[in-house]
């Protein structure tokens, strides 16, 4: 049988997800991971879900317990994310049935993950160090490593933000820029907290040695500067970090482009609500793996049909933060009311949400069970609906 030679090009977090995931489920394949240690990496600590924990704990033979006990990647126990100024009173989102994830520190993710892929996976793991770029996409891809080139069956493409727009979906979300700043802390409150403020809202990541905040505002309506003295008052520090992203939320109409998959940023970047960016890679990966080593009947396998598949998750994606939005926070400020108009205006088109009001309105009668297909499991989907006081999806 014919051995399927895969490069995943990039190695952050969806580079080694993609990693974990080919090198878990497929079979008669050689997975090469194609990158380059020079190329800088977005510094922030990363908050995961349980499903980033187990593809990793199947592709890399991640422990838990050891490396929460070790402070690999200064790596802290997530059990939720908690809501701080959304509502008058706090909550937290858990994760459910016992799940766990982690906040790790992604500057260290390289050097925790190579050594178990190597380990794990002998000869189906290879490797290549440099800066790739893809020359040829046809019968097979050919990618050139610092001026060599060398042929894959199929590449996944994890080199972050494109440079060209012409293939995505530009979206508008209420946040457009983010600053950065480091407490030399470290902190565990076993959750992700995401804190609103007049000019929108504010990450905090615990981890071992650091804690990691991002300040989350709209540039047409809170300048920078202003920005600035609202993020030091509110951290108590005279001083940022000099980290700062303008960025722009996409996703990309073509996530399968012949031989050539896209994941990570190269596939979509939405604003860091509850982890969605891995779960969106991890769907990705779902997709584009089907493509390559599913056993569908031919007839289903067009790349249209793949393709339409990521954009209607993306969709669903994109509503589910207006979801969160479109209630407000505590604060009436020209952000928050933007947000909640934009928001709304989103969720008036929102195909997944009329079907998760019919699906509950199904349970509710029949007194049966659905298994959730807009993000969240059905129980999380009606927690958060329930403390955002919404009360949209109740099961009884």
């Amino acid at each position: 049988m014919k051995t399927t030679r895969v490069a995943v090009i990039g190695l952050g977090s969806a580079g080694v997800q993609t990693l974990c995931h080919y090198l878990t489920w497929s079979r008669n394949a050689v997975i090469t991971s194609i990158h380059a240690p020079q190329v800088p990496i977005v510094g922030i600590g990363e908050s995961t879900n349980s499903t980033f924990i187990d593809v990793i704990e199947q592709g890399m033979d991640f422990q838990l317990y050891d490396s929460l006990a070790n402070g690999d990647m200064d790596c802290t126990l997530k059990l939720g994310t908690q809501y701080v100024n959304w509502r008058n009173d706090t909550f937290t989102n858990p994760l459910l049935g016992g799940n766990a994830a982690i906040h790790f520190n992604t500057f260290a993710m390289q050097d925790f993950a190579l050594p178990k892929l190597r380990k794990r996976w002998k000869e189906k793991f290879q490797e290549i160090n440099g800066v790739a770029t893809i020359k040829e996409n046809h019968n097979v891809v050919v990618v050139d490593v610092d001026g060599v080139d060398y042929e894959f069956d199929y590449v996944v493409d994890c080199r972050g933000w494109p440079t060209d727009y012409t293939d995505y979906t530009l979206t508008t979300q209420p946040v457009n820029h983010c600053l950065v700043h480091n407490v030399l802390e470290g902190a565990d409150w076993k959750a992700t907290k995401h804190i609103a403020t007049r000019d929108g809202w504010t990450f905090a990541i615990p981890l071992t040695t650091r804690t990691s905040y991002g300040y989350l505002f709209n540039n047409t309506l809170t300048d920078p500067d202003e920005a600035r003295t609202n993020f030091s008052h509110m951290l108590g520090v005279e001083e940022l970090d000099n980290i700062e992203y303008k960025f722009q939320s996409y996703y990309t109409n073509k996530l399968i482009d012949n031989r050539v998959i896209k994941n990570g940023n190269r596939a979509i970047f939405f604003e860091p609500l509850f982890a969605n960016s891995l779960w969106a890679y991890h769907q990705a990966n779902l997709i584009g793996w089907d493509y390559v080593f599913g056993n569908k009947p031919k007839i289903q396998l067009t790349i249209d049909r793949f393709n339409e598949q990521f954009k209607a998750i993306a969709r669903g994606l994109e509503e589910l933060i207006a979801f969160h939005y479109h209630g407000g926070s505590i604060y009436d400020s020209p952000f928050w009311r933007m947000a909640v108009e934009n928001s709304n205006e989103k969720l008036k088109h929102s195909q997944d949400m009329q079907n998760m009001l019919a699906q509950f309105e199904r349970m509710r009668n029949d007194n049966t069970f659905e298994a959730s297909r807009w993000v969240y499991p059905t129980r999380s989907l009606e927690i958060v609906d329930s403390n955002f006081g919404y009360n949209y999806f109740k099961q009884r």
